[in-house]
């Protein structure tokens, strides 16, 4: 198989391409589909930070694991989302034995220390979880005190949040320029939920809280 320089959740050894292909499959979890961009980042907590993974890498090596049948491209809600259709067992068929020696290496590790601690990608998802509700219950108290939103109370949140996510997404300054123009009395709220959780939490956080909106 090809090598591509991608990193191991220690940060030292290259993966072959089947191993990139189980790492995508471990960061489902235990979802059937999940958005593009969050697969990304669940992808590269679990590599670490060292990863010289990029999106076009990211969505190259997503392609070639459709055509081989392992995801499925679907739309979510109009976002871009794959779909899981094998489980790592039938991944780890087409790795070799020593590609599979070390798959159950590192299972054994991650296993191991899951016992006595939650993971990296475990920890971000249930703060992100967290951070959601507050920023849509400070989007609702804006919201229901009146203002310069008119709108249909739904459709503004979730304009409002993705506008948010999306501003968060070009910088960290951008998103709170956004925020202090357009929502000036969230400015201090959300500038400090940003210095104390940080981009890497407040991204999902957006995500799932889009999520949220569109499933009420």
């Amino acid at each position: 198989m090809d090598r591509v320089p991608y990193l191991s959740v220690s940060g030292h050894s290259e993966l072959h391409n089947g191993e990139i292909e189980e790492a995508i499959i471990l960061s489902f979890g235990s979802a059937i589909i999940e958005f593009e961009e969050t697969l990304f980042q669940k992808v590269l907590l679990i590599s670490g930070k060292q990863s010289l993974m990029t999106m076009d890498m990211f969505r190259k090596h997503l392609q070639e694991m459709h055509a081989k049948g392992y995801v499925k491209p679907v739309i979510f809600h109009g976002k871009k989302c794959w779909r899981k259709m094998v489980v790592l067992d039938e991944i780890q068929q087409d790795l070799t034995p020593r590609e599979v020696r070390e798959t159950i290496s590192r299972g054994k590790s991650y296993q191991s220390k899951a016992r006595t601690t939650p993971s990296g990608e475990e920890k971000v998802v249930s703060e992100s979880r967290e951070i959601a509700d507050q920023i849509l219950s400070h989007l609702q108290e804006k919201l229901s005190s009146g203002g310069k939103f008119r709108l249909d109370k739904k459709t503004t949140l979730r304009q409002e949040t993705e506008k948010m996510r999306r501003a968060l997404a070009n910088s960290p300054r951008a998103f709170l320029d956004y925020v202090r123009i357009h929502l000036p009395t969230l400015y201090e709220p959300m500038k400090e939920l940003l210095m104390s959780k940080g981009e890497d939490v407040m991204l999902p956080a957006f995500r799932i809280a889009e999520c949220m909106l569109a499933e009420r």
